[in-house]
């Protein structure tokens, strides 16, 4: 990934509408999966969203200079979105102040699956983000075969990179929704070496019974630890 030119960014309002993360496509014999590129929003017309956004500029430019995307993982995991905490009494509350929590869960999510695809980062417990009752921001963020990801696909593609988890760790956590899926997993040594996203996503698709299933039943958590 080429590094991003941050010499005209001087002061965090030269950020606004900048793209921070590029769109990038993988092709392989699964398919084609393309992750859209990641743009700053305008976060000018709130004061307090515009101060945390100054407090994380230094960190927001380092991370668009780093070419290496699992050094990019690195930079930006620990901020956990521009939500300031307040105190009454003794008691802490979190302001949840959707646009800058959403832009920095997009990016954070963005990467994540990026890294999961090309197998530098196999946290399996991504499936969390294709559930029901995750934002269609998530979905959003890719296409599969130039169509946007959306439900039930997107479900379906969870329960797969949850079986493969569970595949791979017996042990995992949770509640496995496809038993028969992972025995065929295991029983075919179906574990993809590459492409790992892609291998989800068209095992998802070309799975009509499951596809049935995740729409009827809209699926809303999918957890694998």
């Amino acid at each position: 990934m080429d590094k991003i030119d941050v010499s005209s960014i001087s002061q965090p309002s030269d950020l606004f509408g900048k793209e921070i993360l590029p769109e990038c496509t993988f092709e392989s014999e699964y398919g084609k999966l393309k992750f859209n590129a990641v743009v700053v929003p305008d976060f000018s017309k709130n004061k307090m969203e515009l101060e945390l956004l100054t407090k994380y500029f230094d960190d927001i430019k380092a991370f668009m200079k780093e070419s290496d995307l699992l050094k990019k993982s690195e930079i930006i995991e620990p901020i956990f979105g521009f939500v300031p905490h307040v105190t009454l009494g003794m008691v802490t509350f979190s302001l949840d102040l959707t646009k800058s929590s959403w832009f920095i869960n997009i990016l954070r999510t963005s990467i994540r699956f990026r890294l999961f695809e090309n197998g530098k980062q196999l946290k399996c417990n991504i499936c969390s983000y294709f559930g029901y009752e995750a934002s269609p921001k998530f979905h959003s963020l890719m296409s599969w075969n130039e169509v946007p990801v959306a439900q039930p696909l997107a479900c379906s593609t969870g329960i797969y990179i949850q079986s493969l988890g569970k595949a791979l760790n017996p042990n995992a956590r949770g509640r496995i929704l496809d038993p028969e899926l992972v025995n065929s997993i295991l029983k075919d040594k179906r574990f993809p070496s590459n492409n790992y996203l892609s291998w989800a996503l068209h095992g998802a698709s070309s799975d009509k019974s499951l596809l049935s299933f995740v729409e009827k039943y809209e699926i809303e958590n999918l957890l694998c630890e």
